[in-house]
């Protein structure tokens, strides 16, 4: 079976990093990851690492164009609710036009990409009881920017499908967790101050 090429995007970040953990695992990818400051890791021997800002165009469309990806996994993004509160303008131009010019680049050089968008659960922001349980179908009531950002990405994601048939696959994932995870998020946090506690 012919090797298939997959473009991580934020492949240095906490998903990124279990993604490329499970991708290495089969034998049929031919596995690129994204970052803007990449170094070699042991950890990821197979990964063609790729150094790119994403809010830049033309280094976007060069890192499309190295990788010619298959498939992209597009998981980079300001991620962090605070930080976007306190400057949520460098949070939209990280999150939109990144995926912008992801999305662009890809539909000059790559135009047959799958490519999955991850978008969040923060878009539905305050739920209604008579709203539970959520599905796609449930109204956008964002309460902070990052949550604004995420339904921009939503929706472009939509629009690149509908103008140019681009193969563009939504996910709005709830709270991630696990091993890895920086104390910028609450259960990593509390994960840390148990430990402690323990710890003595």
């Amino acid at each position: 079976m012919a090797e298939r090429r997959a473009l991580v995007t934020g492949a240095g970040g906490f998903v990124g990093k279990h993604l490329l953990r499970y991708l290495a695992r089969a034998t049929s990818w031919e596995l690129y990851g994204s970052a803007l400051h990449p170094r070699d890791d042991p950890d990821f021997p197979g990964v063609r690492w790729l150094a790119f800002d994403l809010t830049e165009r033309d280094q976007t469309a060069q890192g499309v164009a190295e990788a010619l990806p298959d498939y992209v996994f597009h998981l980079a993004a300001q991620s962090n609710v605070q930080r976007a509160f306190a400057d949520p303008r460098a949070t939209l131009v990280n999150n939109v036009v990144s995926q912008l010019n992801l999305l662009e680049a890809l539909r000059d050089t790559a135009p047959q990409a799958r490519v999955m968008v991850t978008c969040s659960s923060e878009q539905y922001g305050l739920v209604r009881p008579e709203d539970s349980p959520i599905d796609e179908d449930t109204p956008f009531r964002p309460n902070n920017p990052y949550a604004v950002s995420k339904i921009a990405q939503d929706a472009l994601a939509l629009q690149y499908f509908l103008s140019y048939g681009q193969q563009n696959i939504r996910v709005r994932p709830f709270n991630h967790i696990g091993p890895g995870q920086t104390e910028q998020f609450v259960t990593a946090a509390f994960a840390r101050q148990i430990a402690l506690i323990e710890a003595g």
